[in-house]
C-alpha cells in the first residue's frame, strides 16, 4: 500500500508483462456523480501525455463492488509532502525574526499561529526550484490543452528518483472547457491552495492554477503551510492579505530574492496581472 485517501487507496503492483512497477489506484464509487467524475478523470488522464504528468494505463470498473481501478505510472519518491519529510529541514524564524513579525501591526494573530505550526522540513531551494520547474512544465501543457488542474497541492505533485522528474496527478477536479465561468457546479479543489476568484465565486481560468503554484512552493520553502487554518486562509483571501502575510514569512526566513520574487508573482490577486 503506497498511500490512503478520502475514496480510496494507492497500491504498488507489477506489471505482468513488463515486469515493471505501476501504481494502482483503487476508488470507490458511492454514487452516479462519482462515477461519472471518475470516468471523467480517466478520460482526460488518456489524452494527457506529457513528461510531467502522470502517465496513465489503462481502468477498468467493476459494478459489483463499486469501484474504479486506474493503473497509473509508479513515482518511487512519493508526494512532495513525503519528500518534504524526508528531504526537508526544520526552517523556522529566529526568536528576534518572531517578534519582529508579531510586532507588525497588520496580521499579529496570524502570525503567531503560523510560528507555532508543525514543520515537515523546508526542502533545499535547488531542489524546489527544479519541482516547480517541472510542475510549470506540466502546467504549460495542461493550459496548452484547456485544462485547469483545480488541485494543485502537495500532494498531487509526485517525483521520481529514479527518473529525476516530476508530475502532476490527479485529475479527477479538472476542467476543459473554455471560458471556466462561476456557473460551474461545484467549487472542487483544496481551499487552503485555491485562488481568491475561485473562493469568491467569480470567474477564474488558467491563472488559478499558477496561484496554487504559489501557495505550494511557499510551503515547501517554509516547511509548513502559510496558512493552514482553512476558514483563516478563506477569510485571508476575501480581504486580499494573504499575499503580503506569505511574503513576510519568506522573507523572515531569509529565501533567495529569486524564490521571492517568484511567490510574488504567483500569488498576485488581480488575476489579470498573474501568469499563465
Amino acid at each position: 500500500e503506497l498511500g490512503k485517501g478520502a475514496q480510496g487507496v494507492v497500491y504498488l503492483a507489477q506489471h505482468k508483462f513488463t515486469k515493471l512497477p505501476i501504481a494502482v489506484k483503487v476508488q470507490t464509487v458511492r454514487n452516479a456523480h462519482d462515477k461519472e467524475q471518475l470516468r471523467a478523470e480517466f478520460r482526460l488522464l488518456s489524452l494527457l501525455k506529457h513528461e510531467n504528468i502522470v502517465t496513465f494505463y489503462g481502468a477498468f470498473y467493476s459494478e459489483d463492488e463499486k469501484l474504479l481501478t486506474l493503473l497509473l505510472e509508479y513515482m518511487d519518491f512519493g508526494c512532495l509532502s513525503s519528500a518534504m519529510s524526508k528531504l526537508g529541514k526544520p526552517n523556522l524564524p529566529s526568536d528576534d525574526q518572531k517578534t519582529t513579525l508579531v510586532q507588525r501591526p497588520k496580521g499579529v494573530e496570524t502570525v503567531l499561529f503560523l510560528v507555532s505550526c508543525p514543520s515537515l522540513g523546508a526542502l533545499p531551494e535547488d531542489v524546489l526550484s527544479t519541482v516547480a520547474r517541472h510542475c510549470l512544465l506540466g502546467l504549460e501543457y495542461l493550459h496548452s490543452k484547456e485544462v485547469v488542474h483545480r488541485d494543485i497541492k502537495p500532494m498531487n505533485i509526485l517525483l521520481s528518483k529514479h527518473r529525476n522528474v516530476t508530475t502532476l496527478t490527479d485529475f479527477g477536479m479538472s476542467l476543459k472547457k473554455k471560458p471556466f465561468s462561476k456557473e460551474d457546479p461545484e467549487l472542487g479543489g483544496t481551499i487552503e491552495y485555491m485562488a481568491p476568484e475561485r473562493l469568491m465565486d467569480e470567474t477564474y481560468s488558467y491563472p488559478s492554477d499558477i496561484w496554487s503554484m504559489g501557495v505550494v512552493v511557499s510551503e515547501a520553502a517554509l516547511g509548513s503551510h502559510p496558512v493552514p487554518n482553512r476558514s483563516l486562509y478563506w477569510d485571508m483571501c476575501e480581504n486580499r492579505s494573504i499575499r503580503g502575510c506569505c511574503l513576510e514569512m519568506l522573507r523572515a526566513h531569509k529565501v533567495s530574492s529569486e524564490l521571492l520574487e517568484f511567490a510574488e508573482t504567483c500569488l498576485e490577486s488581480e488575476v489579470s496581472k498573474r501568469p499563465t
